[in-house]
């Protein structure tokens, strides 16, 4: 990619170690307008709401004044004559949930001309770790810490010649009673699309320097565990967060990069920090104390004292409008899933109010509000729901044994994957909520087979999620369903299925084995199955675990019958779902469980916040807890009645004919009424051929696809073509000559001699092969002028002459390189059937003189 190859020419450490970079440029680029009158003018108009708002004015006036005395930005020199430059308009905005603290943004989007500085710079890859992996790991341990770099885009100085792009218009000394002089930025700033690539880019390189000098388990926790410029981590011990903290602390102060505002749950991490680095509202923190602070880590209200993570429910009152309903659905803000069987169901009602209206503004009807308030109500129960942050009391990296269970469960509302952990000790087991998701079914009206598939999708990515992103290996990884007819799907060895049901199998089976799968017994149970996938993957590529065995659930038999299935094929939806699901599962990880003990059936039909607590889908289903689950170690399930399933394909008997010598027949070229086209035709088709036999072909030439053909193609293409129509019409001549023998008096060859060119040809023969002349001249190919293709030439050559007469084309033919058999007649009757001609020489017809008019036919 550009962006990184311009950040690894020209990303270097200064000799003060703050890392510089350029501004990204795209390649080529249009040359900037001078926009110094924009930026002037929304200056002015900056100082008229300034002076509206005094509050603001002292918040503003405050930020540009630390800006200045950091060293942030400069006074800009002058520019050379017609020198290229850019001036950005400010204007600050307000934190929502920091009503005081103003950011000055650049407003790098503004145009002038039809350009803006963002439309020139490349916005660069989002290089930022995923937040549910951050999350996710954050829960691991029972020791947990949080810190942020200050001033992150800040610490990251522009290249000197890159500053005049970045320049701004300010009152001199920061006093809005002085003249107006022209600033410009020496750091990163926020407003520019690149920046936070930019800033990301120059956290892993920080990273990266310091490891020699301050560990792998720094660089690390560095690079894995900072979303932007927040770290989320937890710890088995205490010493060992302290030690991995202080050198993170060092590596990054080798790069001007302040790592501060530590908090943790543990008094013994916040002491070994002075109380300037420690967040505000721990700076003397006692854990022991009553009134404990609630801190905001990634969104998620973290009680430090107490270690749980507690939910807000946003109590402004919001206008019964789409508008209104969707602000108060997304306002839940729960990224792990803890909410799931809460927040699906206020989804699903915002679908059937959005859809009675168009209007975002619009009061929604009456009879549809008593639903919602009902919903909206029961959030308030919310804010006495507590979690607790580590997913259970052992401690995961310690454990003997670490599992993965992923409940799949459908219905015609939603499908719903969730996943458990358990961890195992010689003494005690634990089970833990990873990650829980739920999608809304879709509103075409899919079978509860197929929802049930879907379902056991996203409970493979869900595990595929939490394996990949919380750093552990799990022994065991299971898949639990309600659904025997997607056990059936992934079991399956006989049955072919439709595209739907067999994507979505092959899916499942792409990252499980079957006997993940287990049977707990209900309905859309194809889409649940897959989101279990997806559920699984995120976990796995998230949690930096290697987990001992992962399984699936599902209640669904027929799910599970398509997942096994290895013998039928199903129609497009199965058949895609069930192949999202074996790209990350295999038939042996799913099983089946009854719908009374899936968890993931809360998710998939909803519960009010008052029944949240009294579920299992925040503790999940007891049965784990049991050393050996009440379930054959291994079923293989087969399809329920594939004979009666729409989903299944019907078997089909295929005839194979062998070709054993490969040609064009002739009767082909009777679809074409043109010389050049056939041909054209002919070469594209050795054109996809070769793309076919040749592996170092382009992705752009392979298979079939359309291409402009070669000279050697169209020179292939002829001869072809030619040898096609030569071996139907003179096979007696073709086989005396390549026996050596006489051809026969009765043949139209005879007094031609005919000879065999190198390409298998049949050409006239004579006596002046030496002559200085080419082949085609001596030696012209030989053409029936009576099959469709010496038509085809006669047109053509009669066309290339200007519509002359028989021996004028002839002469064409004889030139390009033909000898026609019997071309007299057929010449005539072809020029004789030409259109053209027959304007150009036809005979001019003549009117016939009509009646004399009655009054001259009278007698006098």
């Amino acid at each position: 990619m550009r962006f990184l190859q311009i950040m690894d020419s020209e990303f270097y450490q200064d000799s003060d170690n703050s890392w510089v970079g350029p501004l990204p440029f795209r390649s080529p680029r249009q040359r900037l307008p001078n926009n110094r009158q924009l930026a002037y003018d929304r200056l002015m108009s900056l100082r008229r709401s300034l002076g509206k708002r005094p509050e603001m004015k002292a918040h503003f006036l405050e930020f540009m004044e630390n800006m200045l005395a950091r060293g942030h930005a400069e006074v800009a020199p002058s520019l050379a004559h017609n020198q290229e430059c850019w001036y950005l308009p400010l204007f600050g905005v307000y934190h929502p949930k920091k009503p005081t603290k103003i950011r000055v943004v650049f407003d790098s989007s503004a145009p002038y001309e039809g350009v803006s500085l963002n439309d020139v710079l490349l916005t660069g890859p989002d290089l930022n770790n995923s937040l549910v992996g951050v999350l996710m790991r954050f829960r691991k341990e029972q020791v947990a810490i949080t810190a942020d770099i200050e001033h992150m885009f800040h610490c990251f100085i522009v290249k000197e010649s890159h500053r005049n792009f970045l320049r701004f218009l300010w009152y001199k000394d920061n006093d809005m009673s002085c003249e107006i002089i022209e600033y410009r930025m020496r750091v990163h700033i926020f407003g520019n699309s690149p920046s936070p690539s930019v800033a990301i880019y120059g956290l892993k390189k920080a990273a990266t320097t310091g490891e020699a000098e301050f560990g792998t388990d720094a660089r690390r926790f560095i690079e894995r565990d900072f979303y932007v410029d927040d770290a989320l981590k937890s710890f088995p011990t205490e010493q060992e967060a302290v030690h991995v903290l202080r050198q993170a602390q060092q590596a990054l102060a080798c790069s001007n990069l302040r790592l501060h505002k530590v908090t943790s749950n543990r008094q013994a991490v916040l002491e070994a920090f002075p109380p300037e680095d420690r967040a505000k509202d721990v700076e003397n923190l006692d854990l022991c104390a009553p009134d404990l602070p609630v801190q905001r880590s990634l969104g998620l209200l973290w009680n430090v004292g107490l270690d749980t993570f507690t939910f807000k429910v946003d109590e402004d009152q919001k206008p019964f409008t789409r508008r209104g309903v969707l602000s108060m659905v997304n306002s839940l803000y729960d990224p792990l899933g803890f909410l799931a069987p809460i927040t699906i169901q206020g989804r699903q009602i915002l679908r059937e109010l959005t859809s009675l209206t168009d209007n975002w503004d619009a009061p929604l009807p009456d009879d549809t509000k008593a639903e919602w308030c009902k919903w909206k109500d029961s959030l308030q129960k919310l804010q006495s729901l507590q979690i607790q942050h580590p997913y259970t009391s052992l401690s995961t990296t310690n454990a003997q044994k670490r599992e993965l269970f992923i409940f799949a469960d459908a219905s015609v509302k939603a499908i719903a994957a969730v996943a458990y952990i358990k961890v195992s000790t010689s003494e005690s087991t634990e089970i833990g909520f990873v990650f829980g998701k739920t999608k809304l079914a879709p509103q075409s009206g899919l079978t509860i087979p197929r929802l049930e598939l879907c379902a056991a999708v996203l409970a493979v990515e869900v595990a595929e999620l939490i394996v990949a992103e919380m750093d552990i290996s799990f022994d065991n990884i299971e898949y639990y369903t309600d659904s025997k007819v997607v056990l059936g799907y992934i079991y399956n060895q006989t049955r072919r299925f439709y595209v739907y049901v067999h994507n979505r199998v092959q899916r499942i089976l792409q990252s499980t084995r079957p006997h993940q799968w287990k049977y707990v017994p209900s309905g859309l149970e194809l889409c649940a199955a897959v989101l279990a996938v997806e559920v699984a993957e995120l976990i796995v590529a998230e949690m930096d675990i290697s987990f001992d065995n992962i399984e699936y659930y599902t209640d669904s038999k027929v799910v599970l019958g398509y997942i096994y299935n290895q013998t039928r094929r199903f129609y497009v939806y199965v058949h895609n779902r069930v192949q999202r699901i074996l790209q990350s599962t295999r038939p042996h990880q799913w099983k089946y469980v009854p719908s009374g003990l899936n968890p993931a059936d809360h998710g998939s039909r909803s519960v009010t916040a008052a029944q949240l607590s009294n579920t299992t889908w925040l503790e999940g289903p007891a049965f784990l807890l049991k050393p050996s689950l009440q379930v054959p170690p291994f079923e293989n399930y087969n399809l329920v009645d594939p004979a009666a399933d729409i989903e299944v394909r019907p078997f089909v008997t295929t005839n194979l004919t062998r070709v054993t010598k490969p040609a064009i027949a002739p009767t082909c070229f009777e679809r074409f009424s043109n010389y050049s086209a056939l041909l054209r035709a002919i070469a594209q088709l050795i054109h996809v051929i070769r793309s076919f036999n040749h592996s170092n072909q382009t992705s752009s030439c392979h298979g079939w696809h359309l291409c402009r053909p070669t000279e050697e193609e169209m020179a292939k293409a002829k001869i072809c073509v030619i040898k096609s129509v030569q071996s139907e019409y003179y096979k007696e001549e073709l086989k005396c000559i390549s026996e050596e023998t006489k051809i026969p008096l009765s043949s139209s060859l005879w007094k031609l001699h005919p000879i065999l060119d190198n390409d298998g040809l049949l050409r006239v023969g004579g006596r002046i092969a030496h002559a200085e002349l080419g082949i085609d001249t001596t030696h012209p190919l030989i053409m029936p002028a009576r099959h469709h293709l010496g038509t085809l030439l006669i047109r053509h050559y009669h066309g290339s002459v200007k519509h002359q007469g028989r021996h004028f084309t002839e002469g064409a033919i004889r030139a390009a390189g033909f000898w026609l058999v019997g071309a007299k007649r057929s010449i005539s009757t072809a020029l004789f059937k030409c259109v053209t001609c027959r304007k150009l020489r036809g005979k001019a017809e003549c009117q016939q003189m009509g009646n004399l008019p009655p009054e001259r036919m009278k007698v006098a």
